[in-house]
């Protein structure tokens, strides 16, 4: 799609101004989950891509950060409420050895602006997928962003 702006890292989540974040979620337990559901989907979307992150086209007033790093199926890590993607980063590099990690702010977190008119998180997941090429995902979530895949998963 048009709305795409890409880079090959240095962006703002490399520069450490994301407000941190006290929580972290249990390493083997994220990812035991991760790998018995890819391991349940066999057919999900591949796509090379090492590192990217940038901005997408989030709609009439907003656009969405997102990265995206590693090869083999994607995976896509949806965040809690008042954090940001950042809370993924202690289980990126393990999960991108294997898969196409992918992380995005959700409206009004991180470095994605809250819009005026804020749509579903599902359409958010759905935009950031499209924009990167990416049909088939295994869709994970914390908190917010659980309720976030599960209204994708029951649209999609």
């Amino acid at each position: 799609g048009g709305g795409l702006a890409r880079g090959s890292g240095g962006g703002p989540a490399e520069d450490h101004r994301c407000p941190p974040v006290n929580s972290r979620l249990p390493r083997r337990e994220m990812l035991a989950s991760v790998a018995g559901a890819i391991a349940a989907s066999p057919a999900l979307g591949r796509v090379a891509v090492q590192r990217e992150s940038g901005w997408i086209n989030g709609g009439e007033s907003t656009r969405i950060y997102f990265t995206a790093e590693g090869t083999g199926p994607a995976v896509v890590l949806v965040h809690s409420a008042f954090t940001h993607s950042g809370i993924w980063e202690p289980n990126v590099a393990a999960l991108s050895r294997q898969f196409r990690v992918i992380r995005f702010d959700a409206r009004g977190h991180g470095f994605t602006p809250l819009a005026s008119d804020p749509p579903l998180g599902a359409d958010d997941i759905g935009r950031v997928m499209d924009e990167l090429g990416v049909r088939r995902a295994a869709l994970v979530g914390s908190s917010m962003g659980g309720a976030c895949t599960f209204d994708f998963a029951a649209l999609h």
